[in-house]
C-alpha cells in the first residue's frame, strides 16, 4: 500500500539521519548489524521491565504492607505470572524469530 511504502521511506530516512549516513553508505553488513542490535535492544528492554516489576516484590515500603509473602502474592499476584512481563517476553520471542528469519535471508 502507499501508506506502508510511505511509512518505510520515512523510517529509512529517519534511520539514515540518526546514523548520519547516505543511502550509498548503507551496506548489507550494516543492515545485518542493525538487526542484531534490534534484538539486543529488545532483550535489554525486557530485562529492564522484569527488573522493574521485581523491585515491587522486594521494596521494603511495598512489602511492609503485607504480613507474609503469600498475602502479597494474593493481592498483587506472582511475579512469574505478571501479564505484562509475560506479554513482553512473548513479543520478544516473536520479534527475535522474525528478525532472525530476515537475517537468514540476507546471509
Amino acid at each position: 500500500t502507499d501508506y506502508a511504502a510511505d511509512k518505510f521511506r520515512h523510517a529509512f530516512a529517519a534511520m539514515l539521519e540518526v546514523l548520519q549516513l547516505t543511502p550509498k553508505r548503507f551496506t548489507k553488513k550494516l543492515f545485518l548489524q542493525l538487526l542484531e542490535n534490534a534484538i539486543t535492544t529488545k532483550e535489554w528492554i525486557c530485562t529492564g521491565i522484569y527488573a522493574s516489576r521485581a523491585k515491587d516484590y522486594t521494596n521494603p515500603f511495598r512489602t511492609m504492607l503485607y504480613e507474609t509473602e503469600q498475602e502479597m502474592e494474593k493481592v498483587v499476584g506472582k511475579l512469574s505470572e505478571n501479564s505484562f512481563v509475560k506479554q513482553q517476553q512473548e513479543e520478544l520471542n516473536k520479534f527475535t524469530q522474525q528478525v532472525e528469519a530476515v537475517i537468514a535471508q540476507y546471509k
